[in-house]
């Protein structure tokens, strides 16, 4: 398993998809930073009566579902390219145990989400906030009291990457994959908004910007994900 996980990691360090998708996290910095900037400009011509009823609300929380979306589109292609390719029949040679080469992929991945998503998270939340200077918005305190959230939303990237490799194992194919991924974190809260009350609530309790939501459809994605892979061929 160990040297499944070591063949995984440099696999995924090498491939160029990982390039881009870190870049396009990097560029999300700027983008939130951008964001920040806008922000404080429209606080500064607000009248004090608009800016008291102004609802809790932050850059990073804007900037997740961006951050989600490209790990887990990373989290397909970690999959989804070997079949493309052929090479997964090379990699089932090489560990013949299917569940073993799943779970050390998904490992590799999840840990390499984890990592960028709370750094991203954080450093979004801290630029963003640098950016603001002074200003008193809602839904921004100090950064102890922050923390848990900004972990909490760190680890829901590393959740929907795994969501991504599950779906790519399942489906087989990178744009359905990406296409699930976009389903869940663009068009569901989308319609949401659209719905009354209770059901708008309901909904919003299950997306997954909700750590405990992404968890449970990560833990049944796999799931799914580890029957199949033993139960199909290779190609």
């Amino acid at each position: 398993m160990t040297s499944a996980l070591t063949s995984e990691w440099h696999k995924l360090r090498s491939a160029r998809s990982t390039q881009y998708v870190l870049g396009t996290v990097l560029l999300s910095l700027f983008l939130g930073a951008a964001l920040a900037w806008a922000w404080g400009q429209t606080w500064d011509s607000m009248p004090a009566e608009r800016r008291n009823s102004l609802s809790d609300g932050s850059i990073e929380e804007i900037m997740l579902p961006v951050l989600q979306l490209c790990l887990g589109i990373l989290g397909a292609l970690a999959i989804t390219a070997e079949y493309a390719t052929g090479l997964i029949r090379t990699s089932l040679t090489v560990m013949p145990r299917r569940p073993a080469l799943l779970l050390a992929k998904a490992a590799t991945i999840c840990v390499l989400a984890l990592v960028v998503g709370v750094a991203a998270t954080f450093a979004i939340h801290l630029v963003s906030r640098a950016v603001l200077g002074n200003r008193d918005f809602p839904g921004y305190t100090d950064l102890s009291s922050e923390a848990p959230g900004l972990l909490g939303a760190g680890t829901t990237v590393a959740l929907v990457a795994l969501i991504g490799f599950s779906a790519g194992t399942v489906l087989r194919s990178t744009a359905g994959a990406i296409s699930l991924l976009v389903v869940l974190l663009f068009v569901l809260p989308m319609i949401s908004g659209f719905l009354p009350g209770p059901w708008r609530e309901r909904i919003e309790s299950v997306l997954l910007t909700n750590p405990i939501s992404a968890l449970c459809l990560a833990s049944i994605s796999l799931s799914v994900a580890l029957f199949l892979i033993q139960r199909r061929d290779a190609g």
